[in-house]
């Protein structure tokens, strides 16, 4: 069944609390909500994508490890000699750019500064770092900046969450008391790459772009988003002392954006990135930690140059377009979750249909569009729905069995309330159900001797020795698909069959059967409850079962929905006269007894040896009725004439 109906009250109920979970949704999303929850799925993005293959030569130059054990330095400074050779070397062997991530702003020894100077001022294609922080700025030497193509800061900074996902494009400096704007070390790389003579000069049209030539740059918060490359260890590199020392190919480096940095740990210039250690074999162990990955500062900004140059930034949604995409999911969700399904299974499929959907078009439009999709108010959006579904669904089919129940003085036990509620359909409309002759078997349980029981109770005990027994025999009654009727001063009615009626021969053995093992189970939980009284003093109380399946007319009485569902007929007749011969042949004793008569025999099979006790005459048209015991603890009283009550004895 669709979750909403074709009643007007319920599908607008159903649209209003749709209406509402919408409005949660933006709400959380417009106050920044889902950001930690959608940062992490944007990592898993950029994880699931892996590595893909630079567009532009960019080569690393590190100050390793083993450039480290080759300089004999533990502390990772190096004398500048060691650049200016690096520098050297790098231009004659063709290097497009050589980006420093060292910082050169502290004046050295005066022969090493003076190396370092000649080697830029002859290699005409390097770009120095600056840093430009609260703390104060650290720019290059004046000695260095005079003969360099240019100056990029090398400040970035990490997301809420620790992780390091964009990079800033513009800074500035106070020259002579006025602000001058100063291009991050990616960008000064990607305008000096279209015109190394610096002409190319920075325009801001707007908050969230900046123009460097024919790039125009998307901003996200004032920074560019990272497309990384891939894990570290992405781009080639080279240790420094092999490039200091000329221990490598011209090749390698010809027509390369070069970035010459460091990769020690004693520098601290590492941050974490997108990808996690499961991703990445260090050494040859393979690491299952998930925390992320640290990636060392120059690389990052290699990262940054690649991503720049290649064009190929992250944009991400925008608060208007993720409305957009919340709108047309609601409308989505209301037909296929709300309106359409058909029970909970269509509910569970229809979600798992629109998650996929969803999870994909945003995994593909990062792979292929780099597009950032806000996915997590969607999918929140989708599985709120699922809960409003189920939920509601559930209400609707609790409040409905409510219904059905209602209809009952009785007591339908769960399994047969389900029955019912599965069968709805076939037994007239959900409020009534219309009377109708039928075959169903009837158990009476009776306590003949309460009344003798009684007097002797104080009235301290009386409600709790009563309810003892009610709860024990309530507790027997309530299992398997019975409807048992409400509680007499010495008894109850227990209806097997009804109110799902069947002329079908085996359902009435099995319901015949059930019954018996009924009576059994009801003597033996009398019993135990008999035994704990007794210690007490208190005489022990007599239960006899009547059964007997035969027609009866069963169905709601009353109109305007306010009718009550009752059994009458045959089959309650004679479980009476059944229950009123028996007192005639053994009085009000405490004993154990079960009887049946002769139709409820011909649908039990397999039953425990039972006896013939006697004939009920004059029954239906001067017929004769055969009398059975079941079960007895006691000798039941001989019967040499067979004879039973007349029809005339009749209650």
């Amino acid at each position: 069944m669709a979750l909403f109906g074709k009643d007007g009250r319920e599908l607008a109920t159903g649209l209003a609390l749709s209406m509402g979970l919408a409005g949660i949704v933006i709400g959380i999303f417009s106050f920044g909500g889902f950001e930690w929850l959608e940062r992490q799925t944007y990592n898993l993005r950029m994880q699931s994508r892996g590595s893909h293959p630079s567009q532009v030569p960019v080569m690393l130059v590190l100050q390793d490890e083993e450039t480290a054990q080759y300089y004999a330095t533990a502390s990772g400074r190096l004398s500048r000699h060691i650049y200016a050779a690096a520098i050297r070397n790098l231009s004659r062997a063709g290097a497009r750019l050589i980006l420093m991530d060292v910082l050169v702003s502290d004046p050295g020894l005066d022969e090493e500064d003076a190396l370092l100077e000649d080697a830029i001022r002859e290699a005409k294609t390097v770009v120095l770092a600056a840093y430009i922080g609260a703390e104060g700025y650290r720019l290059p030497l004046a000695r260095f900046y005079k003969h360099a193509l240019g100056q990029g800061f090398i400040n970035v900074m990490p997301d809420a969450d620790g992780i390091l996902r964009s990079a800033p494009l513009l800074g500035g400096e106070i020259i002579n008391g006025e602000w001058a704007p100063v291009l991050s070390l990616g960008a000064e790389a990607t305008r000096l790459s279209q015109d190394n003579e610096g002409t190319i000069q920075v325009e801001v049209p707007s908050a969230t772009t900046v123009r460097l030539g024919s790039f125009e740059i998307p901003l996200l918060k004032g920074q560019v988003l990272i497309n990384y490359a891939g894990p570290p260890g992405t781009f080639p590199n080279l240790p420094l002392w092999k490039v200091a020392t000329g221990h490598f190919f011209p090749d390698q480096v010809k027509d390369h954006i070069v970035l010459m940095g460091s990769n020690l740990a004693s520098t601290h210039d590492f941050y974490p990135t997108p990808f996690t250690q499961k991703v990445v074999d260090i050494l040859g162990v393979r690491h299952d930690t998930g925390s992320p990955v640290q990636m060392p500062g120059v690389e990052i900004h290699a990262n940054a140059v690649h991503t720049l140059l290649t064009q190929q930034w992250i944009v991400r949604s925008e608060g208007e377009q993720v409305l957009v995409w919340i709108g047309v999911l609601w409308a989505l969700c209301c037909i296929f979750i709300l309106l359409y399904p058909q029970g909970e299974l269509g509910v569970i499929i229809s979600t798992l249909i629109l998650l996929g959907g969803i999870i994909s078009i945003a995994v593909a439009l990062f792979w292929h569009r780099n597009y950032w999709l806000d996915m997590v108010p969607l999918i929140a959006l989708i599985n709120g729905h699922f809960a409003l579904a189920t939920g509601y669904q559930r209400y609707l089919v609790v409040r409905q069995k409510k219904q059905i129940r209602s209809l009952f003085s009785q007591f339908l036990s769960p399994d047969l309330l389900e029955e019912v509620w599965n069968n709805r359909k076939a037994l007239g409309t959900h409020q009534e159900f219309t009377p109708r002759e039928c075959l169903a078997t009837i158990l009476l349980i009776k306590f003949p001797n309460r009344a003798n029981v009684v007097p002797s109770l104080s009235s301290d005990n009386l409600l709790s020795w009563w309810e003892s027994y009610r709860s024990a025999v309530g507790f027997v009654l309530s299992k398997g698909q019975r409807l048992v009727g409400a509680w007499e001063l010495d008894g109850i009615r227990v209806y097997f069959g009804l109110p799902l009626a069947s002329d079908d021969s085996k359902i009435l053995a099995s319901q015949a059967s059930e019954a018996r093992e009924c009576a059994v189970k009801v003597s033996q939980a009398v019993g135990k409850i008999n035994e704990r009284w007794v210690q007490k003093g208190v005489a022990p109380l007599g239960v006899w079962m009547m059964m007997y399946t035969g027609s009866v007319t069963a169905g709601s009485v009353g109109t305007n929905g306010r009718g009550e569902y009752r059994v009458m007929g045959e089959a309650v007749e004679m479980t009476e006269y059944l229950y009123r011969w028996a007192r005639g042949k053994m009085g009000d004793v405490d004993s154990f007894l079960a009887l049946f008569a002769e139709p409820h025999r011909t649908h039990v099979k397999g039953l425990q040896p039972f006896q013939r006790i006697g004939v009920l005459k004059g029954w239906k048209s001067n017929g004769t009725v055969e009398i059975f015991c079941l079960l007895s603890d006691s000798p039941f009283p001989s019967n040499s004439d067979n004879e039973g009550i007349a029809r005339g004895e009749r209650l």
